[in-house]
């Protein structure tokens, strides 16, 4: 009995990993040469490379991939990449707008104080000068 139940349970666990399919299934540009990875029209030759630990890859055949998956997501990118990009030129102009905004503020408030401050001819500055020498000169005497 012991025995039967054994085998019973090897069978059963075998049914499983048989049934058991891999993540992702097997490309068919996988172990092709140059040559033919080259000839067809799914495949595409990778070079071989150093990676930034110093490992050497060999040069590979590989699937191309869906081009729809690979146009979204470059798509993606360029439209998130433009959207910060736009968002960094506003935050600019609006700074420079502010910037623009108190220079001109400055330039106009210094305008109107010209404006509003008396000009006078040479003939009153003269007449000032005479008028404040004569007090001064009066309030010595005293």
């Amino acid at each position: 009995m012991k025995l039967f139940t054994t085998w019973t349970w090897i069978i059963v666990a075998s049914a499983f990993l048989g049934l058991a399919q891999p993540g992702q299934a097997q490309s068919s540009c996988k172990g092709l040469s140059k040559g033919k990875c080259g000839s067809s029209s799914s495949c595409t030759w990778v070079k071989s490379y150093k990676t930034q630990k110093g490992s050497t890859v060999a040069a590979y055949c590989r699937a191309k991939g869906s081009k729809g998956a690979a146009a979204k997501s470059k798509s993606t990118k360029t439209e998130a990449k433009a959207n910060a990009e736009s968002k960094k030129r506003k935050a600019a102009a609006s700074k420079s707008s502010t910037a623009n905004k108190r220079a001109l503020d400055k330039k106009s408030k210094a305008t109107a104080a010209k404006k509003k401050a008396p000009v006078q001819s040479a003939k009153e500055k003269a007449k000032a000068k005479t008028k404040t020498e004569k007090t001064s000169r009066a309030s010595t005497k005293k």
